[in-house]
């Protein structure tokens, strides 16, 4: 356990400066705070780190798959953001939840920041073709709209006692599985792999998020 805390250690350092770097310049003050708070927290960064990770194996590098890596740090960061104000959960990574500190106004605001931030550093991109890109683009908002279902799914299934074991997991892959799938098909694409291999990462993503999940 030690040696995968050190990898994902090795690849945070470049996630987290590149994040610290794209979001230096929103304003005011309060909803800068308040969208960098969760990424300062001590997360394991670990669909980033799978993003930096393929893209290596594929036989990229890593600096044509960073700013795809931290926007999909960021997609995670907004979901807990939002998650936590409809749950009302007073704490996350062990400190006050963001809209425990900001309220729930800025908050959302936060969490929305973060969301469209996630997009414009996939377009500014380096060491990639607009292909590429547009990919990548593709392969989150996608994961985006799959989180949103996925959380749909899961509320529903609060007031029901009859969710059969397909719908249980259609839930999980679209609320935790797809955006791990996303980081893995992401990487593949900025790191130049083929659809074929870019497909078999995707799925080997949405088997590590079903795996997390259950």
């Amino acid at each position: 356990m030690s040696d995968v805390k050190e990898v994902l250690g090795i690849y945070s350092t470049d996630i987290t400066k590149t994040i610290e770097e794209e979001l230096a310049t929103i304003t005011p003050d309060n909803l800068a705070e308040a969208s960098v708070y969760l990424t300062r927290a001590g997360g394991k960064m670990l669909r980033p780190a799978l993003t930096l990770i393929v893209s290596e194996a594929v036989g990229g590098n890593r600096e044509s798959a960073l700013k795809s890596a931290a926007a999909i740090e960021l997609i995670h960061t907004f979901s807990l953001i939002h998650d936590d104000i409809m749950d009302q959960d007073d704490m996350r990574r062990g400190m006050p939840s963001v809209h425990k500190v900001w309220g729930d106004d800025v908050a959302i605001l936060a969490g929305d920041t973060l969301f469209s931030k996630a997009f414009e550093i996939i377009i500014c991109s380096k060491g990639t073709s607009s292909e590429q890109n547009n990919k990548a683009l593709a392969t989150v908002a996608d994961a985006c709209v799959k989180i949103c279902e996925g959380q749909a799914l899961d509320m529903g299934f609060e007031e029901r006692f009859d969710v059969t074991e397909d719908e249980y997991m259609e839930m999980i892959f679209k609320k935790t599985g797809a955006l791990i799938a996303a980081a893995t098909k992401a990487g593949a694409i900025m790191g130049g792999a083929d659809s074929e291999v870019t497909d078999a990462l995707y799925e080997y993503g949405r088997l590590i998020g079903l795996a997390f999940q259950i």
